[in-house]
Protein backbone atom coordinates (compact mmCIF):
# COMPACT_ATOMS: atom_id res chain seq x y z
CA UNK A 1 0.00 0.00 0.00
CA UNK A 2 1.21 3.51 -0.65
CA UNK A 3 1.65 5.23 2.90
CA UNK A 4 0.85 9.32 2.85
CA UNK A 5 4.44 10.95 3.60
CA UNK A 6 4.06 14.54 5.29
CA UNK A 7 7.25 15.74 4.24
CA UNK A 8 6.92 19.83 4.43
CA UNK A 9 9.47 22.87 4.85
CA UNK A 10 9.09 24.34 8.36
CA UNK A 11 6.90 27.16 8.80
CA UNK A 12 8.37 30.24 10.38
CA UNK A 13 7.39 30.57 14.00
CA UNK A 14 6.05 26.68 14.66
CA UNK A 15 5.88 27.09 18.45
CA UNK A 16 6.81 24.14 19.95
CA UNK A 17 9.75 23.38 17.42
CA UNK A 18 10.79 27.22 18.06
CA UNK A 19 10.53 26.23 21.80
CA UNK A 20 12.82 22.85 21.80
CA UNK A 21 15.43 24.38 19.47
CA UNK A 22 15.98 27.53 21.67
CA UNK A 23 16.23 24.99 24.80
CA UNK A 24 18.58 22.90 23.12
CA UNK A 25 20.64 25.40 20.91
CA UNK A 26 19.89 28.96 22.52
CA UNK A 27 18.75 30.02 19.25
CA UNK A 28 15.57 30.72 17.58
CA UNK A 29 14.41 28.55 14.66
CA UNK A 30 13.44 30.65 11.94
CA UNK A 31 13.14 28.68 9.17
CA UNK A 32 11.66 28.55 5.39
CA UNK A 33 7.84 29.22 4.39
CA UNK A 34 6.77 26.40 1.84
CA UNK A 35 4.46 27.38 -0.68
CA UNK A 36 2.78 24.46 -1.16
CA UNK A 37 3.07 21.04 0.72
CA UNK A 38 5.50 18.24 -0.76
CA UNK A 39 3.63 14.84 -0.54
CA UNK A 40 5.89 12.88 -3.43
CA UNK A 41 9.13 11.06 -2.05
CA UNK A 42 10.05 11.03 -5.91
CA UNK A 43 10.24 14.53 -6.19
CA UNK A 44 14.03 15.36 -7.47
CA UNK A 45 16.32 17.58 -5.78
CA UNK A 46 16.02 20.47 -7.90
CA UNK A 47 13.60 20.63 -10.81
CA UNK A 48 16.71 23.49 -12.84
CA UNK A 49 19.14 21.89 -15.83
CA UNK A 50 22.05 20.83 -13.90
CA UNK A 51 23.38 22.56 -17.54
CA UNK A 52 22.10 25.37 -17.17
CA UNK A 53 22.20 25.87 -13.11
CA UNK A 54 26.28 25.01 -13.52
CA UNK A 55 26.52 27.77 -16.25
CA UNK A 56 24.66 30.47 -14.36
CA UNK A 57 26.97 29.41 -11.43
CA UNK A 58 30.05 29.84 -13.67
CA UNK A 59 28.76 32.99 -15.44
CA UNK A 60 28.42 34.59 -11.80
CA UNK A 61 31.08 33.72 -9.91
CA UNK A 62 33.78 35.99 -11.21
CA UNK A 63 31.41 38.98 -11.11
CA UNK A 64 29.99 38.29 -7.42
CA UNK A 65 31.60 39.74 -4.07
CA UNK A 66 32.90 38.22 -1.82
CA UNK A 67 31.93 38.38 1.76
CA UNK A 68 33.45 36.00 4.89
CA UNK A 69 31.21 36.50 8.54
CA UNK A 70 31.98 35.16 11.31
CA UNK A 71 29.99 32.36 12.91
CA UNK A 72 28.44 32.65 16.04
CA UNK A 73 30.26 31.51 19.39
CA UNK A 74 29.22 28.47 21.05
CA UNK A 75 27.77 30.52 23.53
CA UNK A 76 25.80 33.35 21.16
CA UNK A 77 22.65 35.15 22.20
CA UNK A 78 19.63 33.88 20.65
CA UNK A 79 19.34 37.24 19.45
CA UNK A 80 23.26 37.16 18.29
CA UNK A 81 22.25 33.91 16.39
CA UNK A 82 19.09 35.85 14.58
CA UNK A 83 21.30 38.62 13.69
CA UNK A 84 23.94 36.01 12.11
CA UNK A 85 21.41 34.17 10.27
CA UNK A 86 20.09 37.71 8.82
CA UNK A 87 22.93 38.85 8.03
CA UNK A 88 23.77 35.86 5.85
CA UNK A 89 20.54 36.16 4.19
CA UNK A 90 21.28 39.21 2.86
CA UNK A 91 24.09 38.93 1.88
CA UNK A 92 22.45 36.29 -0.35
CA UNK A 93 19.74 37.70 -1.95
CA UNK A 94 22.17 40.71 -2.37
CA UNK A 95 23.80 38.04 -4.68
CA UNK A 96 27.47 37.47 -2.90
CA UNK A 97 28.91 34.66 -2.82
CA UNK A 98 29.28 34.10 1.31
CA UNK A 99 32.47 32.67 3.14
CA UNK A 100 31.87 30.81 6.50
CA UNK A 101 34.33 29.09 8.37
CA UNK A 102 32.75 26.54 10.89
CA UNK A 103 35.50 25.24 13.58
CA UNK A 104 33.12 23.54 15.96
CA UNK A 105 29.34 21.24 16.46
CA UNK A 106 28.03 24.75 17.65
CA UNK A 107 29.50 26.80 14.44
CA UNK A 108 28.33 24.22 12.01
CA UNK A 109 24.69 23.89 13.08
CA UNK A 110 24.62 27.66 12.85
CA UNK A 111 25.85 27.81 9.73
CA UNK A 112 23.22 24.57 7.90
CA UNK A 113 20.58 26.70 9.93
CA UNK A 114 21.29 30.43 8.25
CA UNK A 115 21.23 28.64 5.04
CA UNK A 116 17.85 27.52 5.81
CA UNK A 117 15.90 30.42 6.28
CA UNK A 118 15.73 32.37 3.55
CA UNK A 119 13.86 33.84 0.50
CA UNK A 120 14.99 31.24 -1.75
CA UNK A 121 17.49 27.96 -0.96
CA UNK A 122 20.92 28.70 -1.07
CA UNK A 123 24.31 26.33 -3.34
CA UNK A 124 26.82 25.98 -0.63
CA UNK A 125 30.44 24.00 -1.31
CA UNK A 126 32.13 22.23 2.08
CA UNK A 127 36.38 22.23 1.02
CA UNK A 128 38.74 21.87 3.11
CA UNK A 129 41.08 24.87 4.10
CA UNK A 130 44.55 23.98 5.62
CA UNK A 131 46.10 27.24 6.99
CA UNK A 132 49.14 28.92 5.33
CA UNK A 133 51.34 28.25 9.02
CA UNK A 134 50.14 24.76 9.45
CA UNK A 135 49.82 22.51 7.09
CA UNK A 136 48.03 19.86 8.84
CA UNK A 137 44.82 21.63 10.20
CA UNK A 138 41.76 20.16 8.65
CA UNK A 139 39.82 23.47 8.89
CA UNK A 140 36.45 23.88 6.60
CA UNK A 141 35.77 26.61 4.18
CA UNK A 142 32.02 26.62 3.18
CA UNK A 143 31.52 29.08 0.09
CA UNK A 144 27.41 29.56 -0.49
CA UNK A 145 25.46 31.52 -3.16
CA UNK A 146 21.68 32.29 -3.79
CA UNK A 147 20.41 29.11 -5.19
CA UNK A 148 17.00 27.74 -6.79
CA UNK A 149 13.22 28.56 -5.16
CA UNK A 150 12.54 26.33 -2.18
CA UNK A 151 9.76 24.86 -4.47
CA UNK A 152 12.36 23.45 -6.29
CA UNK A 153 14.32 21.89 -3.65
CA UNK A 154 13.51 18.01 -2.88
CA UNK A 155 12.44 17.14 0.79
CA UNK A 156 12.45 13.64 0.49
CA UNK A 157 14.69 12.48 3.24
CA UNK A 158 13.47 9.07 3.34
CA UNK A 159 16.04 7.80 0.61
CA UNK A 160 18.74 9.35 2.42
CA UNK A 161 21.78 8.30 5.20
CA UNK A 162 20.66 9.06 8.84
CA UNK A 163 23.79 10.73 10.61
CA UNK A 164 23.29 10.59 14.27
CA UNK A 165 25.12 12.62 17.01
CA UNK A 166 28.15 9.20 17.11
CA UNK A 167 28.46 8.88 13.24
CA UNK A 168 31.79 9.18 12.16
CA UNK A 169 33.23 11.63 9.14
CA UNK A 170 35.45 9.61 7.42
CA UNK A 171 32.72 6.32 7.28
CA UNK A 172 30.27 8.70 6.11
CA UNK A 173 32.29 9.70 3.45
CA UNK A 174 33.47 6.72 2.34
CA UNK A 175 29.56 5.60 2.14
CA UNK A 176 28.98 8.83 -0.16
CA UNK A 177 31.61 8.41 -2.12
CA UNK A 178 30.33 4.87 -3.02
CA UNK A 179 27.33 6.09 -3.73
CA UNK A 180 28.34 8.71 -6.02
CA UNK A 181 29.99 6.10 -8.55
CA UNK A 182 26.44 5.14 -9.04
CA UNK A 183 24.22 8.09 -9.15
CA UNK A 184 24.67 11.86 -9.27
CA UNK A 185 23.24 12.70 -6.03
CA UNK A 186 23.04 11.77 -2.64
CA UNK A 187 21.02 13.21 0.60
CA UNK A 188 22.00 12.84 4.54
CA UNK A 189 19.65 14.14 7.34
CA UNK A 190 19.41 14.41 11.11
CA UNK A 191 17.01 15.60 13.61
CA UNK A 192 17.52 19.49 14.30
CA UNK A 193 19.34 19.73 17.67
CA UNK A 194 21.63 17.21 16.36
CA UNK A 195 24.43 19.27 16.97
CA UNK A 196 27.27 16.56 16.32
CA UNK A 197 25.98 15.26 13.66
CA UNK A 198 25.92 18.80 11.77
CA UNK A 199 29.67 19.09 12.25
CA UNK A 200 29.85 15.27 11.23
CA UNK A 201 28.10 15.98 7.69
CA UNK A 202 30.27 19.10 6.73
CA UNK A 203 33.58 16.80 7.18
CA UNK A 204 32.15 14.44 5.24
CA UNK A 205 31.05 16.53 2.33
CA UNK A 206 34.40 18.08 2.25
CA UNK A 207 36.43 14.78 2.42
CA UNK A 208 34.12 12.92 -0.76
CA UNK A 209 36.12 14.97 -3.72
CA UNK A 210 39.27 13.69 -2.51
CA UNK A 211 37.90 10.01 -2.22
CA UNK A 212 36.92 10.20 -5.10
CA UNK A 213 40.15 12.14 -6.60
CA UNK A 214 38.57 15.07 -7.91
CA UNK A 215 39.16 18.41 -8.16
CA UNK A 216 35.63 20.25 -7.66
CA UNK A 217 33.60 20.22 -4.45
CA UNK A 218 30.10 18.86 -4.50
CA UNK A 219 26.86 21.05 -4.93
CA UNK A 220 24.67 21.00 -1.50
CA UNK A 221 21.10 22.98 -0.43
CA UNK A 222 20.18 22.32 3.17
CA UNK A 223 16.51 22.39 4.03
CA UNK A 224 14.58 21.65 8.02
CA UNK A 225 11.64 19.08 6.97
CA UNK A 226 8.62 18.37 9.27
CA UNK A 227 9.00 14.72 9.22
CA UNK A 228 7.41 11.63 10.82
CA UNK A 229 8.01 12.11 14.30
CA UNK A 230 10.69 14.70 14.70
CA UNK A 231 12.04 17.55 12.47
CA UNK A 232 14.82 17.32 10.53
CA UNK A 233 17.52 18.87 8.52
CA UNK A 234 18.20 17.79 5.73
CA UNK A 235 21.59 18.11 2.89
CA UNK A 236 20.92 16.93 -0.68
CA UNK A 237 24.58 17.06 -2.19
CA UNK A 238 24.85 16.57 -6.47
CA UNK A 239 28.17 16.43 -8.18
CA UNK A 240 29.41 18.96 -10.20
CA UNK A 241 29.29 19.14 -14.03
CA UNK A 242 33.01 18.41 -14.05
CA UNK A 243 32.78 15.20 -12.64
CA UNK A 244 30.27 14.02 -15.48
CA UNK A 245 33.59 13.83 -17.68
CA UNK A 246 36.06 11.58 -16.67
CA UNK A 247 38.50 13.78 -18.59
CA UNK A 248 37.74 17.06 -16.82
CA UNK A 249 40.06 16.74 -13.80
CA UNK A 250 42.50 16.50 -16.36
CA UNK A 251 44.31 19.70 -17.92
CA UNK A 252 43.27 20.48 -21.84
CA UNK A 253 45.98 18.17 -23.53
CA UNK A 254 46.30 15.51 -21.57
CA UNK A 255 47.13 11.97 -23.10
CA UNK A 256 46.03 8.26 -22.07
CA UNK A 257 49.01 5.85 -22.50
CA UNK A 258 48.08 2.06 -21.66
CA UNK A 259 50.97 -0.05 -19.92
CA UNK A 260 51.84 -2.89 -21.38
CA UNK A 261 51.03 -6.64 -19.75
CA UNK A 262 52.71 -9.38 -19.13
CA UNK A 263 52.62 -10.39 -22.59
CA UNK A 264 54.34 -7.92 -24.11
CA UNK A 265 58.07 -7.71 -25.86
CA UNK A 266 60.98 -5.60 -25.11
CA UNK A 267 59.71 -3.56 -27.45
CA UNK A 268 56.46 -2.74 -26.34
CA UNK A 269 57.40 -1.63 -23.47
CA UNK A 270 60.61 0.56 -25.33
CA UNK A 271 57.54 2.37 -27.12
CA UNK A 272 55.61 3.07 -24.54
CA UNK A 273 58.41 4.31 -22.05
CA UNK A 274 59.65 6.72 -25.27
CA UNK A 275 55.45 7.81 -25.84
CA UNK A 276 54.97 8.63 -22.01
CA UNK A 277 58.49 10.87 -21.72
CA UNK A 278 57.43 12.69 -25.16
CA UNK A 279 53.92 13.07 -24.07
CA UNK A 280 54.54 14.14 -19.97
CA UNK A 281 55.62 18.02 -20.78
CA UNK A 282 55.11 21.32 -18.42
CA UNK A 283 51.39 22.21 -18.94
CA UNK A 284 50.11 18.39 -19.73
CA UNK A 285 49.82 15.31 -18.28
CA UNK A 286 49.64 11.53 -18.56
CA UNK A 287 46.51 9.02 -17.47
CA UNK A 288 47.20 5.42 -17.58
CA UNK A 289 44.94 2.72 -15.51
CA UNK A 290 46.72 0.05 -13.78
CA UNK A 291 44.61 -3.40 -13.98
CA UNK A 292 47.81 -5.66 -12.78
CA UNK A 293 51.05 -6.17 -11.03
CA UNK A 294 52.76 -5.92 -14.84
CA UNK A 295 50.91 -2.87 -15.99
CA UNK A 296 51.30 -1.07 -12.54
CA UNK A 297 55.44 -2.01 -12.77
CA UNK A 298 55.45 -0.98 -16.37
CA UNK A 299 54.35 2.48 -15.78
CA UNK A 300 56.16 3.21 -12.56
CA UNK A 301 59.35 2.36 -14.18
CA UNK A 302 58.53 4.86 -17.53
CA UNK A 303 57.59 7.36 -14.88
CA UNK A 304 60.91 7.01 -12.81
CA UNK A 305 63.02 7.07 -16.04
CA UNK A 306 61.54 10.32 -16.81
CA UNK A 307 64.77 12.90 -17.93
CA UNK A 308 65.28 16.11 -16.75
CA UNK A 309 62.80 16.55 -14.55
CA UNK A 310 60.33 14.34 -12.05
CA UNK A 311 56.96 12.85 -12.45
CA UNK A 312 54.50 13.75 -10.11
CA UNK A 313 52.07 11.13 -9.64
CA UNK A 314 48.37 10.71 -7.99
CA UNK A 315 47.15 7.12 -7.53
CA UNK A 316 43.32 6.88 -6.90
CA UNK A 317 40.87 3.92 -7.34
CA UNK A 318 38.56 3.96 -10.28
CA UNK A 319 36.29 1.61 -11.68
CA UNK A 320 36.43 0.02 -14.84
CA UNK A 321 34.14 -1.72 -17.16
CA UNK A 322 34.80 -3.53 -20.75
CA UNK A 323 31.96 -5.96 -22.17
CA UNK A 324 30.97 -7.86 -19.09
CA UNK A 325 33.76 -7.57 -17.80
CA UNK A 326 34.87 -4.94 -14.91
CA UNK A 327 36.72 -4.54 -11.54
CA UNK A 328 38.57 -1.85 -9.94
CA UNK A 329 41.93 -0.29 -11.05
CA UNK A 330 44.32 2.36 -9.75
CA UNK A 331 44.20 5.54 -12.37
CA UNK A 332 47.70 7.48 -12.21
CA UNK A 333 47.55 11.40 -12.88
CA UNK A 334 51.32 11.99 -13.57
CA UNK A 335 52.56 15.70 -13.99
CA UNK A 336 55.98 17.37 -14.45
CA UNK A 337 57.48 18.22 -11.12
CA UNK A 338 60.94 20.06 -10.13
CA UNK A 339 64.34 19.36 -12.22
CA UNK A 340 65.77 16.06 -10.56
CA UNK A 341 68.45 18.62 -9.64
CA UNK A 342 66.19 20.46 -7.54
CA UNK A 343 64.38 17.48 -6.29
CA UNK A 344 67.51 15.49 -4.96
CA UNK A 345 68.11 18.82 -2.67
CA UNK A 346 64.95 17.40 -0.35
CA UNK A 347 66.21 17.15 2.94
CA UNK A 348 65.14 13.62 3.29
CA UNK A 349 66.54 12.99 6.85
CA UNK A 350 63.14 14.83 7.95
CA UNK A 351 60.98 12.04 6.69
CA UNK A 352 60.81 8.79 8.24
CA UNK A 353 61.59 5.62 5.12
CA UNK A 354 59.30 2.75 5.09
CA UNK A 355 60.76 -0.32 3.56
CA UNK A 356 57.82 -2.68 1.74
CA UNK A 357 59.68 -5.98 2.00
CA UNK A 358 58.92 -8.28 -0.34
CA UNK A 359 55.21 -9.42 0.90
CA UNK A 360 53.61 -5.54 2.26
CA UNK A 361 50.04 -5.74 3.64
CA UNK A 362 48.21 -3.47 1.52
CA UNK A 363 46.45 -2.19 4.78
CA UNK A 364 49.35 -1.51 6.99
CA UNK A 365 51.45 -0.11 4.80
CA UNK A 366 49.00 2.10 3.60
CA UNK A 367 48.31 3.24 7.24
CA UNK A 368 51.66 3.79 7.56
CA UNK A 369 51.95 5.91 4.54
CA UNK A 370 49.00 8.13 6.26
CA UNK A 371 50.08 8.20 9.40
CA UNK A 372 53.76 10.01 8.03
CA UNK A 373 51.88 12.11 6.00
CA UNK A 374 49.32 13.42 8.52
CA UNK A 375 52.89 13.63 10.84
CA UNK A 376 54.97 15.29 8.84
CA UNK A 377 53.62 15.80 5.39
CA UNK A 378 56.09 13.48 3.67
CA UNK A 379 57.32 9.93 3.38
CA UNK A 380 59.82 7.81 1.32
CA UNK A 381 58.51 4.02 0.37
CA UNK A 382 61.33 1.53 -1.07
CA UNK A 383 60.53 -1.49 -2.54
CA UNK A 384 62.65 -4.06 -4.35
CA UNK A 385 61.72 -2.99 -8.42
CA UNK A 386 62.49 -6.78 -9.38
CA UNK A 387 59.45 -8.26 -7.19
CA UNK A 388 56.36 -6.74 -9.16
CA UNK A 389 53.89 -8.51 -7.40
CA UNK A 390 55.23 -6.16 -4.30
CA UNK A 391 55.27 -2.70 -6.33
CA UNK A 392 51.63 -3.36 -7.35
CA UNK A 393 50.70 -3.81 -3.37
CA UNK A 394 53.19 -0.32 -2.94
CA UNK A 395 50.82 1.36 -5.24
CA UNK A 396 47.80 0.18 -3.72
CA UNK A 397 48.81 1.04 -0.52
CA UNK A 398 49.36 4.54 -2.12
CA UNK A 399 46.26 4.74 -3.37
CA UNK A 400 44.11 3.79 -0.34
CA UNK A 401 45.48 6.22 1.89
CA UNK A 402 42.62 8.78 1.07
CA UNK A 403 40.37 6.50 2.66
CA UNK A 404 41.58 6.09 5.81
CA UNK A 405 39.79 6.96 9.10
CA UNK A 406 42.95 9.81 9.86
CA UNK A 407 43.48 11.16 6.23
CA UNK A 408 39.99 10.79 4.60
CA UNK A 409 39.73 13.06 1.52
CA UNK A 410 43.52 13.74 1.72
CA UNK A 411 45.07 13.57 -1.21
CA UNK A 412 48.66 12.44 -1.65
CA UNK A 413 51.16 12.64 -4.87
CA UNK A 414 54.15 11.11 -5.47
CA UNK A 415 57.38 11.18 -7.09
CA UNK A 416 59.24 7.57 -7.94
CA UNK A 417 62.60 6.92 -8.94
CA UNK A 418 64.80 4.10 -9.86
CA UNK A 419 68.28 2.94 -7.31
CA UNK A 420 69.76 0.41 -5.66
CA UNK A 421 69.56 -1.48 -2.14
CA UNK A 422 72.89 -2.14 -0.66
CA UNK A 423 73.74 -5.35 1.09
CA UNK A 424 75.37 -6.11 4.40
CA UNK A 425 78.26 -5.69 2.72
CA UNK A 426 77.79 -1.99 1.25
CA UNK A 427 77.24 -3.37 -2.32
CA UNK A 428 74.44 -2.73 -4.42
CA UNK A 429 72.39 -6.13 -4.58
CA UNK A 430 68.57 -5.09 -6.07
CA UNK A 431 67.08 -2.45 -8.06
CA UNK A 432 65.10 -0.51 -5.77
CA UNK A 433 61.97 1.60 -6.64
CA UNK A 434 61.92 4.41 -4.53
CA UNK A 435 58.77 6.29 -3.87
CA UNK A 436 58.84 9.96 -2.04
CA UNK A 437 55.03 10.37 -0.96
CA UNK A 438 53.54 13.75 -0.03
CA UNK A 439 50.31 15.82 0.54
CA UNK A 440 48.71 17.24 -2.10
CA UNK A 441 48.41 21.17 -1.65
CA UNK A 442 46.66 23.68 -3.29
CA UNK A 443 47.81 25.13 -6.39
Amino acid sequence: MHRSIRTSLLVPGSGALSSMLCAMCRCSCYWPKLARPILRRSRPFCLQSRALADAHVAAKQDSQSHRRLDLPAANASQSGAEKFASLVSQELEAGATVELLPRSSEAAWHLLRALCIGKRSAEFEVHFAPHAAEEDNRSLRVLARSGPEWVDVSKDWYTGCFVSRSTQGWKLARKLEMDLREKSAVAVHTFVDALPAALTILQALAAVPGLAAKDHALVCTAAAVDGDSATRLIVHARTPRAWLDPAAKMVEGSFIAYPPGSAASEEDKRVFRNTVHARLQPGTCVAMQCRGPHAAWHALEALALKGLVTAEVEASWVDWQNGEAGGRAIQLIATTGKSWQDFNKTDFQKTALLKAGDQPQVSRLSAAIGAEIHKRGATSIHVFADNIASVHATLKSIASVPVLSKSAGRRVVFVPSLGWASGPDGTKSRRSLRIYAKRLTAS
